[in-house]
């Protein structure tokens, strides 16, 4: 499984964190990688077969070719098929609203086909993508033809009225979204020193909140993380993006 990140041009880094692509052929069963959740929205182009997602049920349901993914608050397990051929792209924080321009609140633990949101025009991005010899530079172009001209900005407001905006524009409450970025901090420590360590390091009140937000955001408590993090590894492996520029 080859997976890459790529950092935008400059114009699209206050809104994009990095694009991704991954490539795999699997063969025989595929097993199921997890995906935490990591404070951030993104556009999904399945360019060879849609992996598998597993719903709340337990059953296993084919994604559609192009998604948004709206923030998510708990782990999410899927499967390649057996030819994988994605791009994508990861906003920051509130980086999506700016292309979408309606309350975000919505998409909150959803991963929605793109073509509900944005029509039949997806249509022809994907197609687009597919057909051409640089993907990440024709990816590029159809974003900056539809992003905004300035950077998003919060106005002086009152704490209400931002906590409305905020999660009106990123999709989450402030109290979640800085829990998110705090388990993500654990996550990059954990096992290179002892728990209480790590906990203390990124802020925790003590061990066993860290160890809840482990069971919600991963699924599982550290200890079992640490077990099996070698099998998990997918689109968040913290890879050192390259640059398009």
């Amino acid at each position: 499984m080859d997976y890459r990140e790529y950092r935008p041009c400059a114009r699209l880094r206050p809104f994009i964190r990095c694009y991704w692509t991954l490539r795999a052929n699997v063969t025989g069963e595929a097993g199921a990688q997890r995906v935490f959740p990591d404070g951030s929205m993104e556009l999904i182009f399945h360019l060879g077969e849609p992996f598998s997602q597993r719903r709340e049920s337990g059953a296993w349901e084919r994604q559609a070719h192009s998604l948004l993914a709206g923030q998510i608050w708990a782990p999410i397990d899927l499967a390649a098929t057996r030819c994988a051929d994605v791009v994508g792209v990861r906003f920051q924080p509130a980086g999506a609203w700016p292309f979408f321009r309606f309350p975000l609140t919505g998409l909150g633990g959803r991963i929605e086909s793109l073509e509900d949101v944005w029509g039949r025009s997806v249509r022809l991005w994907r197609d687009r993508l597919g057909e051409a010899q640089d993907r990440l530079a024709a990816l590029e172009d159809l974003l900056l033809a539809r992003a905004p001209n300035e950077a998003p900005e919060f106005p002086a407001l009152c704490e209400r009225q931002y906590r409305r905006r905020f999660r009106e524009r990123v999709g989450v409450t402030p109290k979640l979204m800085a829990r998110i970025q705090r388990f993500q901090q654990a996550l990059r420590r954990a096992g290179t020193t002892p728990l209480a360590s790590v906990a203390a390091e990124c802020g925790y009140a003590d061990q066993s909140h860290l160890v809840r937000d482990f069971r919600q955001f991963a699924g599982m408590p550290p200890s079992q993380w640490l077990r099996s993090r070698e099998d998990v590894r997918f689109f968040q492996d913290a890879l050192e993006a390259e640059s398009l520029d």
